[in-house]
């Protein structure tokens, strides 16, 4: 059986983007920062390829590519310089008036990108725990009553009360889905 593929990138290198097409423009010629990769998975009897989460700090955005996207440099940047400044958090999801499962990433100062997940079950009252996904990735796992309206009022008050404050800041951060 054919092995995986080890990453030809490195987490915190600095790399550029070489594909075309649409999603790739705004892209080329930004230096961006690799921030999280993702393994290759077999499908279909195959390996996919690795997929990167890579920051573009003239851009103030966070966006996704396969490796064949993208161009090492060899240079790293520091791991610190991606440590948070501000309670920042980033909606993977359109919300509506009431959602059944609402997911994103935040970051709070000192530490690198987070998720957290708010879902509606059957329980008497909110609560929420400390998660590590697959990935390695940690996070806070929300749970509210089923009767529970789960719009970003919702979200902002869990995460306020989560960490004991009310200043945070919506960004587009990262996907969670690709840090998971």
């Amino acid at each position: 059986m054919e092995e995986k593929k080890a990453s030809g990138i490195r987490r915190f290198e600095i790399v550029s983007v070489v594909a075309e097409g649409p999603s790739c423009r705004e892209f080329a010629g930004q230096p961006g920062t690799v921030i999280w990769c993702d393994p290759p998975v077999r499908r279909r009897g195959e390996w996919t390829e690795w997929g990167y989460c890579v920051y573009f700090p003239g851009l103030e955005r966070y966006a996704s590519f396969l490796e064949s996207s993208l161009q090492p440099t060899g240079r790293l940047d520091a791991e610190e310089a991606h440590l948070g400044q501000r309670y920042e958090l980033s909606f993977d999801t359109v919300l509506g008036a009431d959602a059944d499962v609402v997911e994103g990433s935040y970051r709070v100062p000192g530490r690198l990108w987070e998720i957290f997940l708010f879902t509606k079950k059957d329980v008497p009252e909110p609560r929420h725990v400390s998660s590590t996904w697959q990935s390695g990735i940690t996070g806070l796992e929300f749970v509210l009553p089923k009767g529970t309206v789960l719009d970003r009022k919702a979200v902002l008050r869990g995460m306020a009360e989560a960490f004991g404050t009310e200043g945070w800041v919506e960004v587009r951060g990262p996907d969670s889905l690709l840090l998971k």
